[in-house]
């Protein structure tokens, strides 16, 4: 899986600035978004996930949650991301089974 790291408002898998794709939302929760970049940045530049490592923050383009990921510098390879795919299709199957529950 080849995923490059985040930029300052940018997801690899939305593309575009997201403060552009948080129209409909809160200036509170463009104000998280931007605080989160900023904190997986340092988080990166500190090197807590080691030298070959980084911190990803990405929205996932099926089903617009938000992850995180520790990914090789040099592989791409994703070595852990939160939540975890079962649980995002656990997410989905739950859905399908009791539709009127609130988003997961």
């Amino acid at each position: 899986m080849n995923i490059p790291p985040v930029q300052a408002g940018l997801s690899p898998d939305l593309g575009p600035d997201l403060d552009s794709q948080q129209a409909g939302h809160s200036q509170a929760e463009a104000t998280e978004t931007r605080a989160l970049h900023r904190a997986v940045r340092e988080l990166n530049e500190s090197g807590a996930y080691g030298a070959k490592n980084e911190l990803v923050f990405v929205i996932d383009r099926a089903t617009r949650r938000p992850l995180l990921r520790v990914v090789n510098r040099e592989t791409r390879e994703v070595i852990v991301q939160l939540p975890p795919e079962q649980v995002l299709r656990l997410a989905d199957d739950l859905k399908l089974l009791a539709p009127g529950l609130e988003e997961i």
